[in-house]
C-alpha cells in the first residue's frame, strides 16, 4: 500500500507552498531550456487561491504574462515557481506537469499562464 496523507495535512502543505512563493512578493513562474530562462511571468500575491481537497488553483486574475520573452530556438523543457528572492520553491516538467500551446518560444513572444493547479501528494 502506498503512503497517503489526510486532506487537512495536504491543505496545510498547499498553504505552506503558497506562503513560500509569496516571500518578498511577487513570486514568478519561469520557463526554462536547460538552465536558460525563456520567459518569466510575475505572479499575484497571493499566488494561489485558498486550498481545498489538497489542491489549489493559481490566481490568474490578472493572467501572469511576459510581454517580452527572452525566447530560445529549443523547446521549453522545465519550469520553476520562485519566490520574490528568486529561490526555487518547486519545479516541474513541461508536457508532464504543465502544458504549453507552443513548445518553442521566440524572442519577444507574449507568453501567458492561463491556469495551473497545484496538487499535494496524497
Amino acid at each position: 500500500m502506498a503512503l497517503t496523507h489526510n486532506t487537512d495535512l495536504r491543505n496545510d502543505f498547499c498553504d505552506e507552498v503558497n506562503a513560500s512563493i509569496n516571500v518578498n512578493p511577487p513570486g514568478s513562474f519561469i520557463l526554462l531550456v536547460g538552465v536558460s530562462e525563456v520567459a518569466t511571468m510575475v505572479l499575484s500575491n497571493p499566488a494561489f487561491d485558498a486550498s481545498a481537497s489538497g489542491q489549489m488553483d493559481l490566481d490568474v486574475s490578472p493572467e501572469p504574462t511576459d510581454t517580452d520573452a527572452t525566447g530560445n530556438a529549443a523547446p521549453v523543457e522545465t519550469f520553476d515557481f520562485v519566490d520574490g528572492d528568486a529561490k526555487v520553491i518547486f519545479s516541474g516538467v513541461v508536457g508532464t506537469d504543465v502544458t504549453l500551446t507552443k513548445a518553442i518560444i521566440a524572442t519577444d513572444d507574449i507568453v501567458k499562464l492561463t491556469s495551473f493547479t497545484y496538487i499535494a501528494t496524497q
